[in-house]
């Protein structure tokens, strides 16, 4: 097929060569030519796992949805990867071949038009409201490579800013300055037309002459069907990469779509939604955010990407703080706004940036039945441009199934978190310190450190409920809970609720030293509580503590709690309230 339109596109052009009516075969000729071109063998793009910005033209735009636009500029988004390399090479490619082409037309039309001493196309610059020099033929060697023209640059800066159809000067007295040209040529005469793509001016077709009224009103016609093909190459070129890259974005879309669906925690599933967004989605700044419980209150940051991530990391919020991403949560409602000024995020006393200049705040719903959303997805940007539809299309998708999965995931979390803990005081049971206490021993064995066993008891507990009842030993079991709690390093060390009134802690990395001095802490602590049960005076207790030291020689775990026990047993049996190692 491109051969075809090859061949006819040599006679029509062929054709034009004698001059007279023939000349009208021009824009048929350039228009077989287009095809040919565009129909001509490809070479196959590679898979687009993360968008890129490279040298990106503006000059395609599609219309979404009333006067919003898109490019590809705005679709994709640098990043350093093997496959950005292997894509951002091919789009570099089309981009060239791009240029090539143009070339070659003007210079095919230079030749029909031997008064001609420049033709020249721009097209627009990354820099808002200028024209960029993307190809030219001319006689001079004066010619700008990427010459920049604005809106107050003469006569073709008249197609940026007045938007006018066309330019016929013939006699331009002394030789007008044009940008274009490094020195000023004896210019006595020049033609101009936009090129128009959605009703958008998205660059222009420029020709001169050291000749006085060297061009007419079939120059200007000629003009505009060199602009069509150009303007209808390089947007169908440019289409090709976009269309390419919003197809694999779909298809990444489908496979994060599919590893929802799989076993996965809470925590796997924010970073899967950060990863996806990450590879679709450009993005100055990311932040995402939980609730710690359903129907809770308050959360925390739990995924912090770009400006500031160190910072926003884990910071913590309630529902009664006045961000915008708290209003988008409770509301449940997406936001989107651009950035003039400091927004609070989170709270008022956050870091502030007058880098972001737009903003989109994305709930995802977790629950059909909440008023509220349990997370929120907060995307921005330096660029003051509001997401695209297409974007949006990708976004929304994910947000949903996220929600399902971690609706899904938390419920299944919350019957294990519910199975592994003691009822009464929220510490790990029996089976999960057993559980524990086997992959920590693993971990002391390959460093050679040791691990610290404390069993205690609660003297005389039998007395607290036969005299005041078994409220009240609840309300003392909870107490000595909590005690042993702050005692010791939450974050390392391991506190477990081992039966009726007795308690277990594990020591991470201890020593014979370190394992008394907390051991003799704990039993200070409560020995100075007041105990507060309901309707009598607060009394006080204390407990017997038997601890082991275990080293790396020592292997059998059933044997070390077995130890630590005898020592309890022994520190009861010796008049109690005392800490006894055993040995």
């Amino acid at each position: 097929m491109s051969d075809i339109f090859l061949v006819l596109a040599g006679l029509m052009l062929g054709l034009s060569f004698l001059g007279g009516p023939y000349l009208w075969f021009i824009p048929f000729g350039i228009i077989a030519l287009v095809f040919g071109w565009l129909n001509r063998p490809k070479k196959i793009l590679p898979s687009l796992t993360r968008p890129i910005t490279d040298k990106l033209d503006r000059l395609v735009r599609i219309e979404s949805k009333g006067t919003e636009f898109i490019s590809l500029e705005e679709l994709i988004e640098e990043k350093s990867s093997q496959t950005v390399l292997q894509l951002s090479k091919s789009w570099q490619e089309v981009e060239n071949d791009v240029e090539q082409f143009i070339y070659e037309t003007l210079v095919f039309f230079k030749s029909m038009m031997p008064n001609v001493y420049t033709a020249a196309v721009f097209f627009p610059s990354k820099a808002p409201g200028y024209f960029e020099l993307k190809a030219f033929c001319s006689e001079s060697s004066d010619v700008l490579e990427k010459a920049t023209l604005s809106p107050s640059h003469g006569l073709v800066g008249q197609l940026i800013k007045k938007r006018v159809s066309r330019i016929l000067e013939g006699d331009i007295s002394g030789g007008k300055t044009l940008y274009y040209y490094q020195n000023n040529p004896p210019v006595h005469s020049i033609a101009a037309v936009p090129i128009i793509q959605n009703q958008q001016t998205r660059g222009a077709v420029v020709i001169d002459s050291l000749q006085h009224n060297a061009f007419d009103g079939e120059t200007i016609t000629l003009l505009k069907s060199v602009a069509k093909i150009v303007g209808t190459t390089a947007y169908m070129s440019y289409m090709k990469v976009k269309n390419h890259i919003e197809k694999d974005q779909y298809e990444v879309l489908y496979q994060y779509q599919q590893n929802f669906f799989h076993s996965m925690s809470v925590n796997d599933i924010y970073v899967h939604i950060a990863e996806y967004i990450k590879s679709a989605i450009p993005f100055d700044r990311l932040l995402i955010l939980a609730l710690d419980r359903p129907k809770g209150d308050s959360g925390r940051v739990v995924y912090a990407n770009g400006i500031d991530e160190e910072y926003f990391e884990n910071q913590t919020f309630t529902l009664s703080d006045e961000g915008l991403l708290i209003l988008s949560m409770i509301r449940n409602t997406p936001m989107e706004r651009s950035i003039e000024e400091p927004t609070i995020r989170i709270k008022r006393s956050e870091k502030q940036t007058d880098l972001i200049r737009h903003i989109l705040v994305l709930p995802i719903i977790t629950n059909s039945d909440e008023n509220k959303a349990e997370m929120v997805i907060s995307l921005e940007r330096r660029a003051p441009a509001r997401y695209s539809s297409h974007e949006m299309g990708l976004l929304k998708p994910i947000a949903g199934a996220a929600g399902f999965a971690f609706m899904r995931t938390r419920a299944f979390e919350e019957k294990e978190e519910q199975a592994s803990r003691d009822g009464l005081t929220g510490l790990i049971n029996h089976r999960t310190f057993h559980q524990k206490f086997r992959v920590e021993k693993l971990r002391a064995n390959r460093q050679g450190t040791n691990i610290g066993l404390l069993m205690t008891d609660i003297d005389k507990f039998k007395n607290i409920n036969d005299t005041y009842g078994h409220p009240a030993g609840d309300i003392v079991i909870r107490t000595i809970a909590s005690i042993l709690c702050k005692e010791v390093r939450n974050d390392i060390d391991v506190v477990a609720r081992y039966g009726g009134e007795e308690f277990v802690i594990m020591l991470v990395d201890a020593s014979s030293q370190s394992l008394r001095d907390t051991a003799e802490r704990i039993r200070h602590s409560v020995e100075q509580k007041l105990f507060e049960i309901e309707r009598i005076e607060p009394i006080r207790l204390t407990i017997s503590i038997g601890v082991f030291l275990i080293t790396p020689e020592h292997d059998d775990i059933r044997k070390a709690l077995e130890f630590a026990d005898k020592a309890l047993y022994k520190a009861k049996n010796t008049g109690r309230n005392k800490v006894v190692e055993y040995s």
